[in-house]
């Protein structure tokens, strides 16, 4: 794999995908981006189907929490991550919020129809913990086995009226004109064995993510913060 394409599964990103496509019309890395849930990602990566593998966490104890289930995966000794970007994470509502709704008692007490992410991705894994937390059974949320492969879906479902809300990134909201209640922010890492971080394709694409480049395309885009984009750090760094 020393190819000068990357291989990277990785769960939906929209700054992953413009990062892709702006790699395609410039000199350096490429990245052959496909997406999947956190969790499959990781598993691709410790069966050497990828070179990097694209999962996010919440922060602080949240995230601690949500980390046991990757750890079976996680190899401390073998792995590093790289710090991708910061992210909002919330619930998507039409414009005007007609149903009120600010959380997930309000979608229970409203029979609101809910969009869901797949099984094994982060995003579902961190809905999942927060029922849990707040003592909400799924079964009590309208829709909770609907699921989509992307936070661009979701927001579609929701701005087509098929269903009333959603769980995504506040870019896929602000893209599709929906109103967004944020309900927590996350760390996107890029999960990598220690010898492919010598790779010079790989140590390249750090060096973009450290650049003013990278910065500006990020801070146009709702939701998202670079700093930090490009370091390297332990997995106990993340927990």
């Amino acid at each position: 794999m020393g190819s000068t394409s990357i291989c990277l599964y990785a769960s939906h990103d929209l700054v992953l995908a413009e990062l892709r496509d702006l790699l395609r019309i410039r000199p350096g890395p490429k990245l052959d981006v496909r997406f999947v849930g956190s969790l499959d990602s990781i598993v691709a990566l410790c069966k050497a189907r990828c070179e990097l593998a694209g999962f996010h966490l919440p922060e602080g104890p949240f995230g601690s929490d949500l980390l046991a289930a990757y750890q079976p995966w996680l190899k401390p000794r073998l792995q590093r991550l790289i710090h991708f970007v910061k992210r909002r994470q919330g619930l998507m509502v039409a414009p005007d919020n007609p149903k009120g709704i600010e959380n997930f008692q309000d979608i229970v007490r409203t029979k609101a129809r809910f969009i869901n992410r797949q099984r094994g991705s982060g995003t579902r894994l961190a809905v999942e913990k927060l029922l849990k937390d707040q003592g909400i059974d799924r079964a009590e949320i309208v829709g909770f086995y609907s699921e989509e492969f992307t936070h661009l879906a979701v927001a579609a479902a929701v701005a087509s009226g098929m269903a009333d809300v959603g769980i995504g990134i506040e870019a896929a909201a602000r893209k599709l004109r929906l109103q967004f209640i944020p309900m927590f922010t996350e760390d996107y890492y890029l999960l990598a064995k220690k010898e492919t971080l010598e790779q010079k394709n790989v140590m390249d694409l750090l060096d973009i993510l450290k650049s003013a480049a990278f910065r500006s395309l990020v801070s146009g885009i709702p939701g998202y913060d670079a700093t930090g984009a490009g370091t390297v750090k332990t997995i106990a760094e993340a927990s």
